[in-house]
């Protein structure tokens, strides 16, 4: 049920008819088309969602639609006037304050209220203001000084950079050429992106780590009006993908069995994000579970079950690097030292969700939206997939809301798998529906938590490591040997011997073996 409701945006006012229990954040971003607040968890944690509302800063992705009505909302596309910057966001391009700019517009409205209550706050008080801001790239070194040394940023302030002749050359400072974009909330990433009659997708993942499919219906799905197309792995490629065609293992949706929870199971097209969430949850999935492995040499060992039934062992490649005698090396050092060492949980966690955008053009050529750090590589992954020739697909890639690797092609396995699956699944979800070419949109249903189980990287690392000293102290060799557990997809280890090779080049070496 809509209903009509009048809100005071950047000291405008804004008719919009809402749905109940619509959040403020939705009405902004998908009615008034205001994207520079962010959609990151969406549970109130990133607070890259922040507004102000009556000038305090506020989650508005916790926050119902209906009940700021009769208030005053400040996004940060109300903070800059007659394309003049505040001081404040002047103060975050000068000093290095943002990097990939996705937690930039709420950060710079939370540092606002900050300096409107205070104008000069201690450092204390300033990480205390940002609390509720998550920043994946800086280290907050910058945005803590940009929030100290705004007021040099003031009409008549004195910038604290020295003036006079400008720095130029190997070791100068200068701005991003991006960052008055994110400043301001202009800079676009994926989800940003709006296309005429563009349709949306969405992902079912498997609730489970290991486990045959014994059964999908999809029936109750297809029914519910608003659904243009649902796929399952019968209805997708047999071709497989993987981060190099040694390790092309991978399922654009899952065939006959799924080996990580949030494995792709079904996809589904619709009218509207919801109308998809709805269709997800009518799809029927019947599972027989599995053994789930969790430990990389437990994985390789004799009678382990396993993952990819064609790789012996859980082991899908062994890679080997010697040089020199190493063992020789080793025994002619003064002193041995041996240590286990384990590793944490490792997952990069960009802010910005995962989405793409694809559209089909009426001559058959595919255009691909996506926040990757690599579009040739995409770019020849979706040629591979969908077997098209690399000249049809154009891959343009927006402003990337965090890297760290998980938005590479080729670097981070899990994460790229999930991307690559959207990118897939969008464009052959076009196809499937018959219809004249549409842009869709995809995206990974569920919590940031969802996100994180669907694309988790390394779940444990272990390392034994042996130095061996000469009769001096110097290390003059290291044997590692190590393995690393990456969801349920286990089996990876590393066995690696390096010297000093400008003291003596007999004993370098390196093996890999990786499932």
């Amino acid at each position: 049920m809509f209903t009509a409701r009048t809100f005071t945006i950047n000291g405008q006012q804004y008719d919009v008819a809402i749905e109940d229990g619509e959040t403020l954040l939705d009405v902004l971003r998908d009615r008034l088309h205001l994207t520079g607040t962010k959609k990151g968890c969406d549970s109130g944690d990133c607070g890259a969602c922040t507004v102000l509302i009556d000038g305090e800063p506020l989650n508005s992705c916790l926050l119902l639609a209906s009940t700021v009505e009769d208030r005053s909302i400040t996004t940060i596309e109300g903070l800059a006037r007659n394309g003049e910057l505040t001081p404040l966001q002047k103060s975050f391009v000068a000093e290095g304050g943002l990097q990939c700019g996705y937690c930039t517009p709420g950060m710079v409205l939370s540092a606002t209220a900050l300096l409107e209550r205070n104008p000069d706050p201690s450092t204390d008080e300033i990480k205390d203001a940002l609390a509720g801001n998550l920043c994946r790239c800086t280290g907050y070194t910058g945005i803590l000084r940009a929030v100290e040394r705004c007021k040099n940023y003031l009409e008549g302030g004195q910038c604290a950079k020295p003036r006079g002749v400008e720095p130029s050359g190997v070791g100068a400072s200068i701005p991003r050429i991006d960052a008055a974009d994110k400043v301001t909330g202009r800079a676009l990433y994926t989800a940003d992106i709006s296309l005429p009659y563009m349709v949306h997708g969405k992902i079912l993942g498997s609730p489970i780590a290991h486990g045959l499919v014994k059964r999908i219906d999809v029936s109750k799905a297809k029914a519910l009006p608003g659904v243009l197309a649902v796929l399952t792995g019968a209805d997708v490629t047999d071709t497989k993908h993987g981060v190099s065609p040694a390790r092309y293992d991978e399922d654009v949706l899952a065939k006959d069995k799924v080996r990580h929870i949030g494995d792709p199971v079904a996809a589904v097209a619709a009218v509207d994000e919801k109308t998809a969430e709805r269709a997800l949850k009518l799809i029927e999935v019947e599972y027989e579970r599995l053994p789930v492995l969790t430990d990389a040499m437990e994985a390789i060992k004799e009678g382990a079950p396993l993952i990819h039934e064609k790789y012996k062992s859980n082991i899908c490649t062994t890679v080997d690097f010697n040089f020199g005698d190493v063992e020789t090396a080793f025994k002619e050092s003064h002193y041995v030292r041996e240590e286990t060492f384990v590793g944490n949980n490792v997952f990069q966690s960009p802010l910005e969700p995962h989405a793409s955008i694809s559209t089909w053009s009426h001559d058959g050529n595919l255009t691909l939206y996506t926040s990757t750090q690599v579009p040739p590589y995409v770019q020849y992954m979706m040629a591979h997939l969908l077997h098209i020739p690399l000249g049809k697909i154009r891959v343009i890639r927006p402003a990337v809301g965090g890297g760290f690797g998980t938005n590479g092609g080729g670097v981070c396995a899990h994460a790229r798998h999930m991307r690559q699956l959207w990118r897939s699944t969008t464009a052959l979800a076009a196809v499937a529906r018959g219809r004249r070419p549409l842009p869709m949109v995809i995206w990974l249903p569920g919590s940031r938590w969802t996100r994180l189980l669907s694309v988790i990287i390394l779940v444990n690392q272990n390392f034994d490591r042996s130095s061996h000293l000469d009769s001096s102290g110097q290390v003059e060799e290291t044997d590692s040997h190590g393995r690393s557990s990456p969801g349920t997809q286990v089996g990876k280890a590393y066995r690696n011997h390096r010297r000093d090779r400008d003291r003596d080049p007999r004993g370098v070496g390196l093996d890999v073996v990786a499932s």
